[in-house]
């Protein structure tokens, strides 16, 4: 489950408002953002940098992040950036998802990552201070309060120039279709989405887990087709131990490795057995996820690391 140089790019995480309000924000960026510089439309950051190269894991956390239902969200206001302009968004639902994260990729985060408090939208960036002072004092820009929502997650890479659409993860309830200038409002080289083409979204569809005690691993089924597993042997009628976690090649890149081991260690969990993570795969998962912890036997933790 290495990932090639390219996967290696780094993530950006973004929140996607509810399409009216979207529409809105898009329009305010586009009229005051500086044109050669606006490459996407609103978004609302929060994540910049996550290791490209863990994408099964970062997937696999958003996708438990959004089993819930949608996080209602406040738009407050607008705000100076110093060289730009942002308009203010407040959500405490929002912000215990985010924060909840932030300690699960606590070892990943950049400094920007990890100081970041505030959820806003850039309307306006890399200015002047006095072009954005004018703006402030715009009639136009004055955002009227109100309430919406934050329908899905977006995941995208940054490779050095505009981002490129990765996965939408809907929270609990909402239609799954593109929004939130994802994907076709993400502007790749050599495309406009003005020309209507839409870049392919990587969808993430329900999986589903199995034991399979005949051949002593658990099963991840995606479509009806085998997408991966994670072997074990019963050491004792108390003691199961992971061997091994393969991801089929065709089923890369959209968190099943996670999936899999995590439906693996509730089904132990379930059954009161111990556990002991031989498979760097799996215990990497125990490692960033201390509810699991437990079921490794405190004698055991430190030759592996725990």
């Amino acid at each position: 489950m290495s990932p090639t140089s390219a996967e290696a790019a780094p993530l950006i995480l973004s929140a996607v408002p509810d399409a009216p309000v979207q529409h809105r924000l898009d329009a305010l960026r586009r009229a005051h953002f500086p044109p050669e510089r606006n490459h996407l439309d609103a978004h609302v950051t929060l994540f910049h940098h996550l290791p490209g190269a863990e994408f099964d894991a970062v997937a696999g956390e958003i996708e438990a992040a959004v089993r819930r239902p949608a996080p209602p969200v406040d738009v407050t206001g607008p705000r100076s950036l110093g060289p730009g302009v942002a308009v203010t968004l407040a959500s405490p639902d929002l912000a215990r998802i985010r924060a909840g994260l932030a300690r699960t990729w606590e070892p990943w985060l950049t400094a920007q990552d990890r100081t970041k408090r505030d959820l806003h939208v850039t309307v306006q960036n890399k200015v002047s201070p006095q072009e954005a002072r004018a703006l402030l004092a715009e009639p136009a820009t004055r955002v009227v309060p109100e309430r919406t929502r934050a329908v899905a997650l977006a995941l995208w890479r940054y490779r050095g120039g505009p981002w490129e659409p990765v996965a939408r993860f809907a929270f609990a309830g909402e239609e799954d279709a593109p929004g939130g200038g994802f994907p076709d409002g993400a502007r790749v080289p050599g495309r406009d989405p003005r020309h209507a083409h839409r870049e392919p979204i990587m969808t993430t569809p329900p999986a589903t887990v199995l034991d399979a005690p005949d051949r002593s691993r658990f099963e991840i089924h995606l479509d009806g087709r085998l997408a991966g597993f994670a072997q074990y042997r019963i050491k004792d009628p108390a003691l199961i131990v992971f061997t091994h976690t393969e991801i089929d090649d065709a089923f890369e890149g959209r968190g099943l490795g996670s999936t899999l081991v995590r439906a693996a260690l509730d089904a132990a969990r379930t059954r009161g057995l111990a556990v002991r993570p031989d498979c760097p795969f799996v215990r990497g998962y125990v490692a960033r996820h201390s509810e699991y912890l437990n079921l490794v036997p405190e004698e055991l933790r430190p030759r592996l690391g725990l």
